[in-house]
């Protein structure tokens, strides 16, 4: 609330030192610092990963200001004549795009940057879009490609596990079904990647449509056959 109103009062900020002159300290914490990089509160003034990687190094910075500017001392941070125009960070890797897609939904619940679907758009032409698939008969056969957005693994009174997933592309979602030998033969994948081609056949039970898997791919892979 303080950023806003500052940003309101004050104008734009203009640099990362111009941000922590202007924002009390004691209001800046780790935990709001790196929830407001990961939704790119600082994107016109420095890369994600930058300020994620320097945490530590910015709060004590932000802190021995306000401390030594209170009690008009010369700090650490200073050179003599006064703070240096900007804080002078450790240089790290940036953030993929990946990265700040998956922050942006885990911070602010939707994408501001892209989709991570857009990478996989001459690919996903192959298949069949969620909406045409809900519309299929049951037991058709389908070829779906989308992002795996929610998982819950059961076990069945035979002791086997399965999984319910959500399956979700840029304009709809359904639920997908992995039965326990389609769940044996893929968990190692869908842990391992949220971008997937399903194969499966499409059920109307309870009056909502589903797939159940038959097979799932890495939507990155050169064919989807």
């Amino acid at each position: 609330e303080e950023i806003v109103e500052n940003r309101k009062k004050e104008g734009k900020y203009d640099s990362l030192d111009d941000f922590l002159s202007r924002i009390h300290s004691r209001h800046l914490n780790k935990k709001s610092l790196e929830a407001l990089a990961k939704a790119g509160a600082f994107e016109t003034l420095m890369e994600r990963n930058q300020i994620l990687k320097n945490m530590d190094k910015i709060l004590a910075y932000s802190k021995e200001k306000r401390e030594k500017k209170e009690n008009g001392q010369v700090g650490l941070f200073e050179n003599g004549t006064g703070y240096n125009t900007e804080i002078r960070l450790d240089k790290k890797p940036e953030a993929t795009k990946e990265q700040r897609l998956k922050w942006e939904k885990e911070l602010l619940g939707i994408y501001i940057t892209g989709h991570p679907l857009d990478q996989y758009g001459n690919k996903l032409k192959e298949a069949m879009n969620i909406e045409k698939a809900k519309r299929q008969a049951s037991d058709q056969r389908v070829r779906v490609g989308g992002l795996i957005s929610q998982t819950k693994t059961i076990t069945t009174k035979k002791g086997d596990q399965m999984m319910f997933m959500t399956l979700r592309d840029k304009e709809d979602s359904i639920e997908v079904i992995v039965f326990p030998e389609s769940y044996r033969n893929y968990k190692s994948l869908i842990d391992s990647t949220d971008t997937v081609f399903i194969f499966g056949k499409v059920s109307h039970r309870d009056q909502s449509p589903k797939i159940i898997v038959e097979k799932i791919k890495p939507i990155d892979e050169s064919s989807t056959d």
